[in-house]
């Protein structure tokens, strides 16, 4: 069942722009490791490498998708710079050697979504969002708005959170998520020829 797995996830790092990988919690070492195994099973998307094509290689790494990190269920504690800066310093030496896009395409610190202070700014690129817990029953007169994103002190519950609300953070995410460019990939690969 885990080399099926395996085979897919690298399946879909051939053939896809964006992987998003959601988790509900960060500590899972386990997961991060599955996927740079995955990578390690991605073939090449030309049909054939030889000599002459060495040079293919290095266009092949830009082939493979923006990896973007998303852990919901984040709580007040885990927007703390400490916390931040420990998610981001592991997923740095994690995928350090990888292949995989996991830098500047989506952060919640590009447009200051969340604030930066305390953050390592060699950290601050990494494709991280963190996404709190979906309250249904928040009112529309608690939720987040701009003025207050300029002035975080103006409100006590925007304080108290650490966080804009879930709706800003989440138009923030697919804003950026959409953003990214998709690279034209070198051929056609199916999962018919994949498979094969």
């Amino acid at each position: 069942m885990e080399i099926q797995s395996l085979k897919q996830v690298s399946f879909l790092y051939s053939v896809c722009h964006v992987v998003i990988v959601v988790q509900d919690w960060f500590t899972d070492l386990s997961l991060l490791r599955f996927l740079l195994t995955a990578e390690m099973l991605t073939k090449p998307t030309s049909s054939e490498i030889n000599a002459k094509e060495v040079s293919s290689l290095k266009e092949q790494s830009n082939q493979l998708p923006n990896i973007v990190f998303v852990y919901n269920r984040a709580c007040e504690k885990d927007y703390h710079p400490d916390c931040l800066n420990s998610m981001l310093s592991v997923t740095e030496e994690l995928f350090r050697h990888s292949r995989l896009r996991y830098r500047g395409s989506v952060s919640q610190f590009q447009f200051e979504v969340v604030n930066a202070t305390g953050i390592s700014k060699s950290l601050t690129d990494i494709n991280i969002f963190l996404l709190p817990i979906y309250d249904c029953n928040e009112k529309e007169s608690d939720k987040f708005d701009t003025a207050s994103a300029e002035n975080p002190n103006s409100s006590p519950t925007n304080l108290y959170m650490g966080h804009p609300n879930y709706d800003v953070l989440y138009q923030s995410l697919e804003n950026q998520i959409l953003a990214i460019p998709r690279d034209s990939f070198s051929n056609s690969l199916t999962e018919r020829g994949w498979y094969a």
